[in-house]
């Protein structure tokens, strides 16, 4: 999964489920490697990460536990806010105005191949 620092201008990577690395100079076909944030806790990195640039905040999922997870940019926790949607279709997560949402992609029943973006509202804001 790839997430984007707009401050600094890093490429985020979600390396595994406690490690994001940062790599900065995106010219060409080089980029280099900057340095990694281990994460407090493990996440889910088979679904998108957000990076929220106004607090430094990595936004990440737990779908083990269903979580969306908040760490600081060392990689310490910050808070978690739970969530009961099904993670059976969840494909990440986004910021629209100040509230998060969740982001799931369905494949139509009308359509075989064709595939909606559905996104849910949560309690958290930013």
């Amino acid at each position: 999964m790839l997430g984007h620092d707009p401050t600094s201008a890093y490429l985020l990577v979600m390396d595994s489920t406690t490690v994001i690395k940062r790599y900065s100079g995106i010219a060409g076909t080089t980029i280099t490697y900057v340095d990694s944030i281990t994460l407090a806790n493990a996440v889910d990195n088979t679904v998108g990460f957000f990076f929220d640039d106004t607090n430094n905040y990595y936004v990440c999922i737990d779908t083990t536990n269903n979580y969306i997870r908040r760490f600081n940019s060392s990689g310490t926790l910050v808070d978690n806010t739970s969530y009961t949607d099904s993670d059976s279709t969840l494909r990440g997560i986004c910021l629209i105005g100040e509230r998060y949402y969740l982001m799931y992609m369905k494949e139509t029943t009308t359509t075989t191949g064709r595939f909606y973006i559905d996104i849910v509202p949560v309690a958290l804001v930013r």
